[in-house]
């Protein structure tokens, strides 16, 4: 079949994930996928935003850690994911669960402190206010300078630029009101600083809990899938590990049992329940030359033999690449041409801006 002849013809390619840290928007994963298209060896790249994941299609060219050390050097990290499958969210969701919400916490109790002293007149208060909203700008706040100056360092703007613009304008102007003897009186806004870091904090510990909870849903689905097949060689049955399943291997199913691997049925006939992937609750009737899906249950049957058209390493290729990248768009036309007009109009704002604050003072 031609699905079979594509996949052996690219015996010397395979799927490589890693998790991505220090994305902010759907720009940061344009500069990770531009940095890591170039690598020798990589075929092609795509990043999910919302799963925070790059998954590339490489070559046996590409040289180890190579993909990890181009992505630091855009400024971001880049951790190997493995093909293991365990039910629930991942150590890396529940360390992000835990790290935002202790942000949010904190951050909330110091802008709850910067608003009791925001309106308090004396000098001690002026100073206390001054102290307050500086540990929360270099503690909560850091994070979208970091991500502004990886921004700066491609040549680009992201959400982190405008927030570390409107911080940034915010906490300065206030301390030169708050010393109105050595500058200027006028309105403090530490409260505005500090109110915007609360909400966006919030807002992120919101995305990386809604994130956790889907991508757990997924890998409970894809342990349905088997870690181990039958497969005939040589005339005999072995029991092997799924990633030791090569393209082309005779895979026995017996009935009432999973499909471990992608494959085209050679012999027998039965009805494949195939729910966790279409939802129908019938299953679907399959016989010779039929493909069938790794993690479909083969219903009460004859035992069939299926010819694998995948290999076992690639399962990413079936269930896995199937549940979470079918959420990406097929083509980033649009979000490209957004963000690219962020980072061209944000020159333009930005003199408007400082126009209109020379000619109001």
């Amino acid at each position: 079949m031609d699905a079979q002849h594509n996949l052996e013809g690219r015996a010397d390619q395979k799927i490589e994930r890693f998790r991505i840290r220090g994305m902010h928007c759907a720009n940061c994963a344009s500069i990770i996928e531009n940095a890591v298209a170039p690598v020798p060896g990589v075929i092609d790249a795509h990043v999910n935003f919302a799963a925070e994941t790059l998954t590339a299609r490489v070559s046996d060219k590409l040289a180890a850690g190579e993909i990890e050390a181009r992505v630091a050097a855009a400024g971001y990290s880049a951790i190997a994911e493995s093909n293991s499958i365990g039910a629930g969210e991942s150590a890396l969701d529940r360390q992000d669960a835990r790290r935002n919400l202790q942000w949010v916490v904190c951050t909330a109790i110091g802008t709850a402190v910067v608003m009791y002293l925001q309106h308090r007149e004396s000098s001690a208060a002026r100073i206390a206010t001054l102290v307050a909203a500086t540990t929360l700008m270099f503690t909560a706040g850091l994070t979208f300078y970091r991500g502004a100056w990886s921004a700066a360092r491609n040549r680009t703007a992201n959400m982190d630029t405008l927030v570390a613009l409107g911080i940034s304008a915010a906490y300065f102007y206030s301390i030169l009101t708050t010393f109105p003897a050595i500058f200027f009186a006028g309105p403090r806004f530490f409260d505005t600083a500090a109110e915007l870091i609360l909400f966006i904090r919030f807002g992120k510990f919101l995305e990386a809990r809604a994130r956790g909870r889907a991508m757990a849903a997924l890998r409970s689905l894809l342990t349905l899938v088997p870690d181990v097949a039958t497969v005939v060689r040589d005339g005999k049955e072995r029991v092997v590990p799924v990633s030791e399943l090569a393209v082309g291997d005779i895979v026995l199913v017996r009935p009432a049992s999973r499909i471990p691997v992608d494959g085209v049925i050679v012999t027998g006939a039965s009805a494949i329940d195939e729910s966790m992937l279409t939802g129908e609750s019938m299953p679907a009737d399959k016989s010779a030359g039929d493909e069938v899906s790794g993690g479909t249950l083969n219903t009460a049957a004859a035992i069939t033999r299926r010819r694998a058209i995948c290999a076992g390493g690639d399962r990413d290729r079936g269930a896995h690449l199937f549940c979470v990248d079918v959420v990406r768009p097929e083509s980033r036309d649009g979000v490209d041409c957004d963000d690219r007009r962020v980072g061209d109009r944000m020159p333009v704002r930005d003199g408007i801006g400082d126009a209109d604050c020379a000619y109001g003072r």
